[in-house]
């Protein structure tokens, strides 16, 4: 408190001396005072406006220092730097991302060429983790480590960091196909990624088993590969698809290591096949329900069922149960899982499915280009006016004379998904917030506004009311009963069938247009 005494000294208030060390007012509070604070200490109004004044100088003048903070509370400065320099303790998930013949690739290149072919990976690896949550810890050359876990942690930071070496190798192949054009070589990036106890010091530094061993993952997986650890896998089990590689003796690990190679995402939940399940109870009536949806649906009857509870009051459990029940009976059972890490991503549980039905990039774009086709075709769609509208969404290359002319993508996977008498389709399973939801419904902007989008001339009083009609024609049908089944609870009385459904929806909003 000596500094406050020759602070207020010199300013020629030493009566309050005394008041300031009774109040323990040192120079790391001093700028937090008011005027109001300086009022209960009992200080006149003229000593308070030079106080105030003094304090808003502080920093300007020379002779002043801020005071160390000593407490009893508080350890000393040294033990404070001792403290800091021992580091934090934590529980991370490393991943390790590298390129694959970088130094080939920039022999065939000139420098600034290969700056910027590598600057373009960096920051969409780089994209790729931060959407994640994840923290870049390094960039090493043409690689990368990244940690999740650090400096805030997730509950579920090994699927995040699962999820963003995904998107790495999406973000890869995408810059691939646009460099391919440029006649710029391929790039081909190998991950590991590895959990594990880890220090971490005050300059970001990371000390433990877990970055070695990450790195030495990376450097075994194949090109293109996303290689994990058994720990890792069973972290995510259920969530992704993954291939055992046996085990491994990596270098300064005294045990073998088994290996995964992680192939996509599985779409599913984690309950899919990774629990053992008890007998449910009290479930009666709501199963009998689904089941009497599920035979009106066999005859050709399409039905909606919403099934809306808290958390862990068993949503998942029952629709388990039905899938149960209908083991013996042939279906196709399509299921569509939200998650809190793709809020921003529209249509993603849709998008995903159709990734997988298509083969994903495992298959050449002319192949999954041709699948597409002839499912398409399968179900009476057009593939000439829906196939540019669903491969984008698909991550599906399209030829460039192939572009959509229209914007309906919305109405595009609406029909393409449509099922026919037999399939039971579960939207949603793991809906954790209405906010999930909102992410999975949400289209994209370029389908926002539906076959309107492309005309902007036609946006304006027009295009209100229309949308007006069109709110009146489905709030009157609502009250008509005619409504789909929208809850657990009661279902409508009426159904309509796909013909009025349909004559229904084009005098509500109107035929699908094309673009001029």
């Amino acid at each position: 408190m000596q500094q406050i005494a020759d602070w207020l000294k010199k300013l020629g208030m030493s009566e309050y001396v005394r008041v300031f060390a009774e109040n323990r007012i040192d120079f790391s509070v001093l700028r937090d005072l008011t005027d109001q604070d300086l009022k209960d200490l009992g200080v006149v109004l003229g000593d308070r406006r030079k106080l105030l004044r003094a304090i808003a100088n502080i920093d300007k003048s020379p002779m002043v220092a801020p005071e160390p903070v000593l407490s009893s509370a508080r350890p000393t400065t040294a033990a404070t730097a001792a403290a800091e320099a021992i580091g934090e303790r934590r529980h991370l998930t490393v991943m390790f991302c590298d390129l694959v013949g970088s130094t080939s690739i920039s022999a065939q290149l000139d420098a600034e060429e290969w700056r910027d072919l590598v600057g373009s990976y960096l920051d969409a690896a780089s994209e790729a983790v931060t959407e994640m949550d994840g923290h870049v810890a390094k960039k090493l050359g043409d690689g990368l480590m990244a940690l999740f876990g650090y400096p805030v942690a997730q509950e579920n930071d090994v699927e995040r960091a699962a999820r963003a070496a995904l998107s790495i190798q999406r973000a890869l192949a995408e810059m691939n196909r646009k460099n391919a054009a440029a006649g710029r070589p391929a790039l081909n990036a190998r991950i590991g990624i590895e959990i594990g106890l880890v220090v971490t010091d005050a300059t970001g530094e990371i000390y433990g088993d877990a970055p070695n061993v990450a790195k030495r993952v990376q450097a075994l997986a194949e090109p293109g590969a996303i290689v994990v650890t058994a720990r890792v896998q069973r972290q995510i089990a259920g969530l992704f698809v993954a291939e055992e590689r046996g085990s491994h003796e990596l270098k300064g690990v005294p045990e073998p290591v088994t290996l995964f190679r992680l192939v996509r995402a599985s779409g599913g939940g984690r309950r899919a096949g990774q629990r053992h399940l008890t007998s449910l109870v009290g479930r009666d009536e709501e199963i009998a329900m689904l089941m009497r949806r599920w035979e009106r649906a066999r005859q050709g009857d399409g039905q909606l069922v919403l099934i809306v509870g808290e958390p862990g009051i068993g949503k998942s459990r029952l629709i388990e149960e039905f899938h149960e029940r209908l083991r013996d009976t042939p279906h196709t059972w399509v299921e569509w899982s939200c998650s809190q890490l793709l809020q921003n991503t529209p249509l993603h549980p849709i998008a995903e499915w159709g990734r997988r039905r298509f083969g994903g990039a495992d298959l050449p774009a002319e192949r999954q280009l041709s699948d597409l086709e002839n499912t398409l075709a399968l179900i009476k769609l057009d593939p000439a006016e829906n196939v540019p509208l669903l491969a984008p969404l698909l991550d599906i290359p399209v030829p460039p004379e192939c572009r959509p002319r229209r914007t309906r993508r919305t109405d595009a996977v609406v029909r393409s998904a449509n099922c026919p008498a037999g399939v039971s389709a579960v939207l949603g399973r793991a809906f954790s917030s209405r906010r999930d939801f909102a992410g999975a419904a949400r289209p994209p902007a370029s389908a926002a506004h539906g076959g309107r989008a492309c005309r902007p001339s036609r946006m304006g009083e027009g295009g209100d009311r229309r949308r007006n009609r069109a709110r009146r024609r489905r709030t009157a049908l609502r009250r008509g009963n005619h409504a789909a089944p929208s809850g657990t609870r009661r279902a409508g009385r009426h159904s309509c069938n796909p013909a009025d459904a349909a004559a229904i929806i084009d005098r509500a909003v109107g035929p699908a247009r094309t673009c001029a």
